[in-house]
C-alpha cells in the first residue's frame, strides 16, 4: 500500500531548511487540513476518522522535534503566513487530497432535483406569478405545480458524486443536525418530511450523510427521474412556471 505521509530529506540541511520545508507544505501546498477541521465537516467523531480514514489522504506529521525546528526557525526568519495554531497539532492534512477523496469516492442517493427560487427570476412569466402569490407562498405554488408536472420519485437514482455533481456541500451534517435543522422532535417526523422534499443522501462506505443548502424551504424540487429528461433548467422552469400560474388562474 502507497504510503500518504510526506517524508523530508535532513541530510546535509540546516535545521532551519527542513524548518522552511515543512512551513512550505503548510502555507503554499495546502497541508493545513486538521482532524478537528475534517470531522467538523464530515460530522463525524475523533475516533470515527482515525478509525477509518487516518492514513488516506496525503500528510505529514508535527513532531517533537519538527515543531521545535519550526519555533527556532521563526525566531530567526519571521513567517507571516504562517498560523502558528497548526505546528501544535499532530498531523496536517492535505485539503486538497482530502476533498479530491470525497468527490471520487461519494456515492448520492437522489430523488429530487433542487432548484433555487432566486434561478426562476430568469422566466418570462414568473413576475406574474409571483404577484398572483398570497403571503408570499411562491415557492409553496411552485412546488405544487412541480409535483403535478413530473410527479414523485418512486426511488431514488444513485449516482458518483463526480460524474454530475459540481460542487462539494458547505458541510455535510448527520440526520440528528438535519432532525434539529428542521426542528422535528421524533424521527418520524423527519422520515415522512424526507420522503416528501427528499434531500440528497449521500454515502461515504457505511457514512450516511445530508446537507444542508438542499433543505432551504425557498428551494423548488423536480422528481430527478423526469428532469434529466429536458436538456436545461430554463426549459423545466418555464413548464412549472406555466403550471404554477395555470393553478392561480383556477
Amino acid at each position: 500500500m502507497k504510503s500518504n505521509v510526506v517524508k523530508f530529506e535532513g541530510t546535509g540541511k540546516s535545521y532551519i531548511d527542513i524548518a522552511e520545508e515543512y512551513m512550505d507544505y503548510i502555507t503554499n501546498k495546502d497541508f493545513n487540513l486538521t482532524i478537528d477541521d475534517a470531522c467538523y465537516y464530515l460530522s463525524c467523531t475523533y475516533s470515527y476518522f482515525l478509525l477509518n480514514f487516518r492514513d488516506i489522504f496525503k500528510h505529514l506529521y508535527i513532531n517533537i522535534p519538527v515543531r521545535t525546528m519550526i519555533n527556532k526557525a521563526l525566531n530567526v526568519k519571521q513567517n507571516d503566513n504562517l498560523d502558528i495554531s497548526l505546528i501544535r497539532k499532530k498531523i496536517l492534512y492535505s485539503r486538497n487530497d482530502f476533498l479530491d477523496f470525497l468527490e471520487k469516492n461519494l456515492k448520492v442517493e437522489v430523488m429530487y432535483k433542487t432548484l433555487k427560487l432566486e434561478n426562476f427570476k430568469s422566466c418570462n412569466e414568473y413576475n406574474i406569478l409571483e404577484n398572483m402569490c398570497a403571503n408570499n407562498n411562491t415557492s409553496e405554488i411552485l412546488n405544487l405545480a412541480s409535483r403535478m408536472l413530473f410527479g414523485k420519485p418512486v426511488m431514488p437514482t444513485v449516482l458518483n458524486f463526480n460524474e454530475y455533481f459540481k460542487f462539494l456541500p458547505e458541510r455535510f451534517i448527520s440526520l440528528n443536525d438535519l432532525k434539529s435543522l428542521l426542528g422535528y422532535k421524533h424521527n418520524i417526523q423527519l422520515y415522512r418530511h424526507l420522503k416528501l422534499i427528499g434531500g440528497n443522501k449521500y454515502r461515504l462506505n457505511n457514512l450516511v450523510r445530508y446537507a444542508a443548502e438542499d433543505f432551504n424551504p425557498d428551494n423548488v424540487n423536480v422528481n430527478f427521474a423526469e428532469y434529466i429528461k429536458y436538456t436545461n433548467d430554463i426549459e423545466v422552469m418555464d413548464s412549472i412556471v406555466k403550471q404554477g400560474l395555470s393553478l392561480l388562474k383556477r
